[in-house]
């Protein structure tokens, strides 16, 4: 599997989250051989909206595009990493 950075702009309001992770969740629990999620980031946007990078493991990009079209979760855009360089774990605080 390869890994692919998803960006989710302007995904919804902040209260929205929960239900969004949840079919999110399903769609992954369905798939587990093709597509995993690593770890999210949360951000604010500029509007107020919550905006969210994920870190994915998956067969294909097709695999995460069919994921987010059947969990109705909003992609910008996607990217596949071609290097991880870590120079320390997430802060514990940030860390739901």
């Amino acid at each position: 599997m390869d890994t692919y950075l998803i960006f989710r702009r302007n995904l919804c309001a902040p209260e929205d989250l929960p239900d969004i992770d949840r079919r999110s969740q399903a769609e992954l629990d369905a798939r587990t051989d093709t597509v995993r999620k690593l770890r999210s980031y949360v951000f604010e946007e500029p509007n107020g909206d919550a905006g969210v990078i994920c870190i994915y493991e998956a067969a294909s990009e097709d695999e995460v595009r069919e994921h987010g079209a059947c969990a109705n979760v909003k992609i910008s855009e996607i990217v596949q990493a071609t290097a991880v360089d870590v120079h320390r774990t997430d802060p514990e605080g940030l860390i739901v």
